[in-house]
């Protein structure tokens, strides 16, 4: 299944200035940042909270940003 990450990506370019930025911040790579943000590798549980707490995205929006079905 794929995910819809563009909220997500605007919120990391907003607080990042881009998602390279945001990657190094997170302490992973570009590649591997990019494969997840195209579905092609999940976000783990502490990925989620790692980077709900990075962004400040409230728990009650973790569905917006993280589960939207892409169509």
């Amino acid at each position: 299944m794929k995910f819809d990450f563009n909220a997500l990506k605007a919120k990391m370019i907003e607080k990042y200035g881009s998602q390279n930025q945001f990657a190094e911040a997170f302490g992973t790579s570009e590649n591997t940042m990019s494969r997840k943000m195209q579905s092609k590798t999940p976000f783990s549980r502490d990925d989620i909270v790692k980077i709900c707490d990075m962004l400040n995205i409230p728990k009650d929006q973790v569905g917006y940003y993280f589960f939207t079905e892409k169509v």
